[in-house]
């Protein structure tokens, strides 16, 4: 198997960590994102850190389903097939229907050679706790006190 990838919320935090770690095992990768400004920044930070791996990046709203389904034939088009999915998009109530279908998913695809799973990283310091906060510095610590 080779380590070509496509990455779903790629432009930060955790998507950006997996990207990293993934392009350090090999992997050549299509980061999808909204923000196509992150994700240049990122690909061209990849491609200065991993030059033997190929990266590409594509601004899509995974609302519309027509611009995620040219996304997904152009990165086949560009990578060949795709070995590994992180879909790294949902964040809050979403992220019940993520669990939810990831599990259908599983019990789908069992027996196959095709593994899935979810992974609940629990708390993490990202962009988002700051705004939850208003990006007030001594509330966003104090939260993540509570965690250590």
């Amino acid at each position: 198997m080779t380590l070509n990838g496509k990455l779903t919320g790629a432009s930060m935090g955790i998507g950006e960590a997996i990207g990293n770690a993934l392009a350090a095992a090999g992997a050549n990768l299509i980061l999808i994102s909204r923000s196509e400004d992150k994700l240049k920044a990122i690909s061209a930070k990849f491609t200065a850190s991993y030059p033997a791996q190929r990266f590409s990046y594509q601004a899509v709203d995974i609302g519309n389903h027509d611009l995620v389904d040219k996304a997904i034939s152009s990165a086949i088009e560009e990578l060949g097939h795709i070995d590994i999915l992180i879909n790294n998009t949902v964040y809050h109530a979403s992220k019940a229907f993520q669990e939810g279908f990831t599990n259908a998913l599983r019990n789908e695809l069992s027996g196959t050679n095709i593994k899935v799973l979810a992974l609940r990283p629990g708390c993490v310091a990202t962009n988002f706790h700051s705004q939850r906060v208003g990006h007030d510095q001594q509330l966003y610590e104090s939260f993540f006190e509570g965690f250590e």
